[in-house]
């Protein structure tokens, strides 16, 4: 469920930097209630690289 909504809002923000992309997602889960390790793994599965060196 958490991936599907992900990937609903990100096939609309394909303009956008990859680091809004990815709080804009963030921000999405969590109010709808799922947690930081949900986010995290659906994040990964994206496959969406922010611009800070990790």
């Amino acid at each position: 469920m958490a991936f599907g909504l992900a990937m609903k809002k990100y096939s609309t923000m394909s303009r956008l930097e990859s680091d809004v992309q990815i709080r804009r997602i963030q921000s999405l889960l969590q109010r709808k209630g799922f947690g930081f390790d949900v986010i995290g793994r659906v994040i990964r599965e994206l496959d969406i690289h922010s611009g800070e060196l990790q």
